[in-house]
């Protein structure tokens, strides 16, 4: 299995909590999105959807996803220094991103400062039993 299809299938599971979930965000994040995905934008079909990467490539790479959604924005930006205003955010998703970030903290510390009051930050991330098997 490729990194790629390990990093699909770890979104997929993460979006699975979706349906659990009674949310009607009006923006979402998708911070380090890398190529963007089109969960997000089936799931909550009147949302604006952020797709936000530090590689404009990445964010290229998804262009056809951008192109079936109505509502799309991508921007080129740090995880740990987020060009969003202040509470702007409903939903802040991060998929295998954060352990990318030089400074995980700050990273957290941003997707709560672009919060909206009642907001969710959904991540997944690598832990201390990830590649286990390699040790």
């Amino acid at each position: 299995m490729s990194a790629r299809s390990s990093i699909l299938i770890v979104g997929a599971g993460l979006a699975g909590l979706f349906l659990a979930l009674k949310l009607a965000p009006r923006r979402v994040l998708d911070a380090g999105s890398g190529p963007p995905q089109r969960v997000l934008g089936k799931r909550y079909r009147q949302a604006e959807v952020i797709a936000l990467d530090f590689s404009h490539g990445m964010l290229r790479a998804g262009t056809g996803w951008l192109e079936v959604l109505r509502r799309k924005t991508s921007i080129c930006g740090d995880i740990g220094r987020l060009p969003i205003a202040s509470g702007a955010i409903d939903l802040v998703w991060s998929n295998m991103a954060l352990h990318w970030a030089a400074d995980p903290l700050a990273a957290l510390r941003e997707a709560h400062r672009v919060m909206a009051v009642d907001g969710l930050l959904m991540f997944s991330t690598l832990g201390p039993d990830t590649l286990a098997e390699l040790r």
